[in-house]
């Protein structure tokens, strides 16, 4: 198993003006690798940390492949601890902030004495009360646990696309077809039901024609902003669909358009279709 390297190990400052919201985080991380200046690939994983002293998002990121390893999650577990003091641990030409065997920060950093970290730390990460450990190479060693990556949310930039994906689509389409063949049985039993109240029957096909018509609405605004859907479900009066376009603006110009409800769950770039992939709920 090979340790990555420094080289390897990628970290973004990213200042903000208040916490992003949760539904948006993701996307702001993702978004904020994708336009920095360091390498990614398809194995690229991330991490971050939200220091609210300093209105900063510490991210971390870096190629999470099955032979090779990050050093950092090693040695929260050797430096495991359970109470809620934050530790800072001097590697060779980097140091770790961690606390609750979770890592916050890792920070490539040359120095000569402990005074100039602490002095650092202090200034930048506005860390008050931390105490400070000298990693010896003796105490580090690899362990089959560290792949595992301790308490740390580990995310993929890419998610890959898998069978189980092409079976959730393939119960989802089905699902609905069966809920259109049940609603046309539903309708035609209803018209053929003499003793059924009229006004309740006419009640309901107006509700299913304004659902239509807000239903073609909404394509047509897709199709306007050049949009294409990969695949839809409905349920519940929401929309669950996949789109896609060559060009981002246009996906965050159609949700912004919308007069009702859209709840974006993820947007990224898939490198083999050369497009912008959202992923959406859609009230109508």
């Amino acid at each position: 198993m090979r340790k990555l390297t420094t080289e390897e190990i990628h970290t973004l400052s990213i200042k903000v003006t208040e916490e992003i919201n949760r539904k948006n985080l993701y996307k702001f991380v993702r978004t904020a690798i994708l336009n920095s200046d360091f390498p990614f690939s398809k194995n690229t994983h991330y991490s971050f940390y939200y220091n609210s002293n300093t209105l900063t998002y510490e991210i971390l990121f870096f190629d999470n492949t099955t032979d090779t390893y990050l050093e950092a999650f090693s040695l929260l577990r050797i430096y495991k601890r359970t109470d809620k003091l934050i530790q800072v641990l001097l590697c060779e030409n980097y140091f770790l902030i961690i606390r609750e065997n979770k890592l916050l920060i890792l920070k490539k950093f040359n120095s000569t004495t402990n005074e100039e970290v602490l002095s650092y730390i202090q200034q930048m990460y506005k860390i008050e009360e931390f105490d400070i450990i000298e990693v010896k190479k003796s105490d580090l060693e690899y362990s089959n646990e560290d792949k595992l990556h301790s308490g740390n949310s580990i995310y993929p930039l890419y998610v890959k696309k898998s069978f189980y994906y092409f079976l959730s689509f393939l119960f989802i389409s089905l699902c609905f077809l069966i809920t259109i063949i049940y609603w046309n049985y539903e309708r035609s039993l209803i018209q053929t039901n003499s003793s059924f109240d009229k006004t309740n029957q006419s009640q309901k096909n107006n509700k299913n024609e304004r659902v239509t018509k807000n239903i073609v609405s909404l394509f047509q605004k897709m199709k306007n902003y050049n949009i294409k859907i990969e695949k839809i479900s409905y349920i519940n009066h929401k929309i669950k669909t996949i789109l896609e376009s060559k060009d981002e603006s246009n996906l965050l110009a159609f949700t912004s358009s919308y007069s009702k409800e859209i709840q974006i769950k993820s947007l990224k770039y898939n490198e083999e279709k050369k497009l912008y992939v959202m992923e959406v709920t859609i009230e109508y």
